[in-house]
């Protein structure tokens, strides 16, 4: 029988739902408003925009993280992908893992990046659990959520 991503193996994928295209959006606005009035060079104002809306954004990411190591008691966190390459967000979830008395791990640097082949070899496993599919029936959802993804494999 099929599984869902997640379930049994110590994912936190549905504790928490961040939404960052508000932030983006307010952001986007006060530069076009800043443009509007003359202000065609970037300022250490727009700069000093940018680094908060990094920790904001970083702020939550934490915030969600805190919870769910909290609510599922998990003794252990490890990041891995494009994220785990960012030295300030690694900080901040070190810090919280420390007081939530948990193990804090990052990949290595070498294995950070987003990998195509990772993507490659699950679209294999999927092609040959599935059997294929007809090119009408697919889809590209932007936002799937992992665990929501049935595993049939």
């Amino acid at each position: 029988m099929p599984h869902r991503a997640g379930k049994n193996r110590g994912s936190c994928a549905g504790i928490g739902k961040l939404c960052f295209s508000a932030i983006c959006c307010k952001g986007k606005r006060r530069v076009v408003f800043r443009a509007a009035f003359g202000c065609k060079k970037i300022s250490s104002n727009q700069k000093d925009a940018c680094y908060s809306l990094q920790e904001t954004a970083f702020a939550m990411i934490g915030e969600a993280t805190e919870r769910a190591l909290s609510f599922t008691e998990k003794k252990e966190l490890l990041i891995v992908g494009g994220v785990s390459a960012n030295k300030r967000l690694s900080e901040i979830l070190k810090k919280i893992c420390q007081r939530q008395k948990c193990k804090f791990f990052v990949s290595p640097i070498e294995y950070a990046g987003d990998c195509g082949s990772q993507i490659a070899w699950t679209g294999l496993l999927e092609a040959t659990a599935k059997k294929g599919a007809k090119l009408d029936e697919t889809f590209v959802r932007q936002s799937w959520r992992l665990d929501t993804v049935e595993i049939d494999y």
